[in-house]
């Protein structure tokens, strides 16, 4: 009965850090979207280089797509689990201290607000299953 209990809660675990992959994934998804829209400063010069907000896209896609793969299998993928955790911790530090610098109501504290939520739920579901 412990055996069976001990699998049970693994494979809970295992299917909750799969959702905050793939939610994590959609979530980066997203973020990239919205930053493909060039500023209309940068669209009306002719010649321009790539724009940062494109760059960030890019860097969000390729981190959306490296947490579908993680989420397919995660035993395989652990080095990339653990990145993913550090660098949604790091995401949330960050915008915490702009949102704190922010003279009034900022949108960066919602999201640092997501990404330590995602970041705790990450590392929570990942660790028991690193072994």
């Amino acid at each position: 009965m412990a055996t069976r209990a001990y699998f049970a809660r693994r494979f809970l675990t295992l299917k909750l850090l799969r959702a905050a992959l793939v939610a994590g994934a959609l979530y980066d998804g997203a973020l990239a979207v919205i930053f493909l829209k060039p500023p209309a400063a940068m669209a009306q010069m002719p010649g321009a280089p790539l724009p940062l907000p494109w760059l960030a896209a890019l860097w969000l896609a390729m981190l959306a797509g490296l947490a579908l793969a993680a989420a397919g299998d995660v035993r395989r993928y652990s080095a990339i689990v653990m990145a993913l955790v550090a660098g949604r911790a790091a995401a949330c530090a960050i915008l915490t201290a702009t949102a704190g610098a922010a003279a009034g109501p900022s949108p960066a504290a919602w999201l640092a607000a997501s990404q330590g939520l995602l970041a705790v739920v990450l590392a929570a579901s990942w660790w028991p299953l690193r072994r």
